[in-house]
């Protein structure tokens, strides 16, 4: 299987979201209090990169290179790796890895936005 790492399959959207350390949020949904991270305006494409959890938590060694390793999988991404280094996830917060939020430019609190994946 090939594992896609970040911009390997970017197509040239109008924007690029990578899961970075200062572009993620761990534990914990995105809410009003939440820094955008990207803005774009009505129209834009945006290319996300996204990660999965497993193999970040701390009962599955924090180590996604250790814990897929294990599991018979060579290759680990390169941002889940640098997330687990560089990422703090507070003793409360969920499991789940969220890259954002986004603000779209001239949105309003209760707009109606479309989203659509290519």
């Amino acid at each position: 299987m090939t594992l896609l790492q970040p911009l390997a399959d970017y197509d040239g959207a109008d924007h690029y979201l990578p899961s970075r350390p200062d572009t993620v949020q761990w534990g914990r949904l995105p809410n009003a209090a939440a820094a955008p991270v990207l803005k774009v305006w009505s129209g834009d494409t945006v290319c996300f990169d996204t990660v999965s959890h497993e193999g970040l938590l701390e009962d599955q060694g924090g180590d996604p290179a250790a814990f897929f390793g294990a599991n018979g999988i060579g290759e680990v991404l390169q941002d889940a790796a640098r997330i687990a280094r560089e990422c703090v996830r507070e003793p409360d917060a969920g499991p789940h890895i969220v890259t954002g939020p986004v603000q779209v430019a001239g949105a309003d609190p209760g707009d109606v936005l479309e989203v659509e994946v290519l």
